[in-house]
């Protein structure tokens, strides 16, 4: 039997389910937020029915955020009062599929949502409900942390900052750029981010003094200019720092905080892979893209990394996604590269920029339509891009 919580003041939902005899419902109605998360914290639940303008003092999008935290299969059946696309948008990127807007709801539709494998959205039209059901095709994204890795001088800060841009504005996903190249980081160079500090130095500072939670996480970030979907973690350590400071303790609280804040984390990695904040990072990384250059030195590099990442920290082949960088007329052909490398996915292919000098010295700005196949990321992340999330023309762009 399913384990039902309901959160919604409404004693009369609770009678109805237990009368049907087919679920396991919490005895009481759980009357504020701060008490359905010490619930979730003891019990374990299998649907959980609430509202966002439920008793307590978190605003509804932390309420959501922390019963993410504390339960992420808990299927959550959520009714608001008002539903506009940026609010659904954060709801379904949270894993909130079953939505009721309005201040009445229909007991048969509490129990098609509890019951049903398909996702639903109950909009009100002039006190009307009508429903509205996510087509199963739709793939919504859920939160990802990616590295960018691969060979020496292949370019990863470069790619790190090209997907970045395509993430949040060609996908419009809120994107968090950590440049954590404790070796020779660039983030803040190739971004055009003059004014932006040490903030990887600042963070670590913030969690030897226990005062790091996600409203100082938005004090420490730098924003990109033009793009109000992307911001950065930018870094400009000493090598001394990089030894004697920075540590597991360190990267784990970091990523913690901007996983809950951001629906993509985009790590860009030294290429020294015995660091360790490489394998940390890239054992616990739900995608990896594997930046090579199209020769024979960057493959006979990539062969033996490679080899490190799936035979001996045991990632498995399918997270890893293989970027060629600085493609030009004389480089390696691509289908040589897939024959060499037969046994990885061939994601990204990024032309030779000449203008690469020009975006280092701020002269010129990074530009996507040097990257073929940046369709492909979409599908890499398992994102559905609506028509209407597209400016006209941007679909083509890269």
């Amino acid at each position: 039997m399913k384990k039902i919580l309901v959160a919604m003041d409404n004693s009369v939902l609770i009678e109805q389910l237990k009368k049907c005899g087919k679920y396991n419902v919490h005895n009481f109605d759980v009357d504020t937020k701060e008490n359905v998360l010490a619930f979730l914290e003891k019990y374990d639940v299998d649907v959980l029915i609430t509202k966002d303008n439920l008793n307590g003092n978190l605003a509804p999008n932390d309420y959501i955020k922390e019963i993410r935290r504390l339960n992420k299969r808990v299927k959550v059946i959520f009714c608001v009062s008002e539903l506009d696309e940026m609010y659904k948008g954060f709801l379904l990127a949270n894993n909130v599929f079953d939505i009721i807007e309005g201040e009445e709801i229909k007991f048969l539709d509490i129990l098609e949502m509890i019951d049903s494998t398909n996702r639903m959205v109950i909009f009100k039209d002039n006190h009307n409900v009508q429903s509205n059901k996510i087509d199963d095709r739709i793939n919504v994204l859920t939160k990802q942390k990616i590295c960018v890795f691969g060979t020496s001088g292949s370019g990863k800060s470069y790619v790190s900052s090209l997907i970045a841009q395509i993430a949040s504005k060609k996908l419009k996903l809120n994107t968090i750029l950590v440049d954590m190249d404790i070796q020779n980081a660039a983030a803040d160079i190739y971004n055009d981010l003059s004014n932006s500090g040490n903030n990887l130095e600042y963070v670590m500072e913030e969690i030897d003094r226990g005062s790091f939670n996600s409203s100082m996480l938005q004090e420490l970030i730098s924003k990109e200019k033009k793009n109000g979907k992307l911001s950065f973690i930018t870094n400009n350590m000493g090598i001394y720092e990089c030894q004697n400071k920075i540590s597991k303790e360190y990267y784990d609280r970091l990523y913690n905080e901007t996983e809950k804040e951001y629906e993509v984390l985009i790590l860009d990695m030294p290429n020294a892979p015995f660091l360790d904040v490489v394998p940390f990072s890239l054992t616990r990384a739900d995608k990896i893209f594997f930046v090579i250059n199209p020769n024979f030195i960057s493959l006979r590099q990539a062969i033996k990394y490679l080899d490190l990442l799936t035979n001996i920290w045991k990632i498995t082949r399918d997270k890893i996604y293989i970027v060629i960088n600085k493609i030009k007329k004389e480089s390696l052909d691509v289908k040589q590269i897939e024959a060499i490398l037969k046994d990885f996915k061939i994601c990204l292919a990024i032309l030779y920029d000449s203008n690469v000098e020009g975006i280092i010295n701020g002269i010129s700005e990074l530009n996507l339509s040097s990257v073929d196949k940046g369709d492909n990321l979409k599908d890499i992340l398992n994102v559905f891009v609506k028509k209407e999330r597209l400016k006209t023309g941007e679909a083509n762009d890269y």
